[in-house]
């Protein structure tokens, strides 16, 4: 009978939408890996997680926070949003202008209900880049318009402007983009701000800014500050190393921060999260320790890549771009035979490219060499 058992499902209304939209794939696990090729060493570059592993004053805060957590988290977020304020002091920001959530994921998908609120309502996003821009619009029933980078791997912003109609409710710009580590030119964000119409939010994802260099990067917060459609994404993922957590926040004006958190659930972040992220933001030491170590391997990184002759992205972020000439998913998988992970890009419309991330001197030797055996191998086979 159990074979034979069917669901009422099919006389259920369903959203064609959500049905239809597509799942994220995340970056191969250790644990898979291990599971698949009983392997023992195995190192994971696949994530763009922090080589350096979480603030130890994050760790030791959340520590003291077990014994409570049978107690609910506070309803709201507004000692972390105070405490935002407070780091990001010389913005001249006041609580009232962050959000927070689960995750940067968490706060684009707020943003992206909140603005897509019909069907055919289009949202910009510039390939290749973070996929989970295409997979919110889709969700949310929008429109995606494609404006590819450039052959440089730069956004094309004048192209940009060309493609907003009157149904642009949201551009995304991932600065430093992801996959690519580039940035987007001050002077070029400023013009092309000053010609985006009132009526459309752009939305700059931040998630990598702590490695990029701060004289390259515009001064977002600037445009909060002077009250423009702009909203800044940040997370606690990357430079503090707590992607296990899931925190993330938001900035802009007052009024659209006051909008967008009426999207929260009740208790958004647990109690361990909370204090977690509250603790590593006084940890200057262990972000600027990551960002120097991630300037010099990246530096290391590069070398290497010269050495086997592998194109690539010159990267702004603690990940780097490469275009192997070969199919990305069989360098991929020949990699994880030998216990190395990296991520095949064509989920983020690259599929051409694979993206490794910055790890430790011990990992970043070992890919290298894994990755001159695999090349080599490839190339001796497509001579025979």
């Amino acid at each position: 009978m159990g074979n034979e058992s069917k669901t009422c499902m099919e006389d259920l209304k369903l959203k064609p939408c959500i049905s239809s939209a597509q799942l994220y794939v995340a970056g191969t696990s250790i644990e898979e890996i291990r599971r698949k090729y009983d392997l023992e060493e195995i190192s994971k570059l696949a994530s763009n997680e922090n080589a350096l592993g979480p603030s130890p004053l994050a760790v030791e805060a959340m520590q003291k926070t077990l014994a409570n957590i049978h107690r609910y988290p506070p309803v709201a977020d507004d000692e972390l949003r105070a405490k935002l304020a407070r780091t990001l002091s010389d913005s001249g920001l006041s609580e009232e202008c962050f959000i927070t959530g689960n995750g940067s994921c968490d706060v684009l998908a707020m943003i992206t209900r909140a603005f897509i609120c019909e069907e055919g309502d289009e949202a910009i996003i510039c390939p290749p880049t973070f996929v989970v821009y295409e997979m919110m619009v889709n969700i949310c029933g929008g429109k995606c318009v494609f404006v590819d980078l450039k052959d440089d791997f730069t956004h094309d912003l004048s192209r940009v402007l060309d493609s907003i109609t009157d149904r642009t409710r949201l551009i995304f710009l991932c600065n430093p983009n992801n996959p690519t580590g580039t940035v987007i030119d001050r002077d070029e964000l400023n013009d092309f701000l000053n010609q985006v119409p009132s009526c459309v939010l752009v939305v700059i994802d931040e998630a990598y800014w702590e490695y990029a260099d701060p004289e390259l990067l515009p001064d977002t917060l600037a445009y909060v500050r002077e009250g423009r459609n702009v909203m800044s994404v940040r997370t606690f993922a990357k430079v503090y190393g707590l992607a296990g957590l899931r925190i993330g926040y938001g900035i802009t004006y007052e009024e659209l921060a006051q909008y967008l958190r009426r999207l929260r659930l009740p208790f958004h972040i647990n109690a361990v999260t909370m204090r977690g992220a509250i603790a590593a933001l006084d940890d200057r030491e262990h972000v600027e320790k990551s960002v120097q170590h991630n300037r010099v391997e990246r530096e290391f990184l590069y070398a290497g890549l010269d050495d086997l002759e592998l194109p690539y992205a010159r990267s702004q972020s603690n990940f780097i771009l490469v275009k192997p000439g070969y199919d990305p998913q069989l360098v991929y998988e020949r990699m994880l035979e030998k216990g190395v992970i990296i991520r095949p890009m064509a989920a983020f419309r690259a599929p051409d490219c694979f993206r490794i991330t910055v790890g430790t001197r011990a990992e970043n030797e070992r890919l290298l060499q894994v990755l001159g055996e695999v090349m080599g191998a490839l190339r001796m086979e497509n001579r025979e």
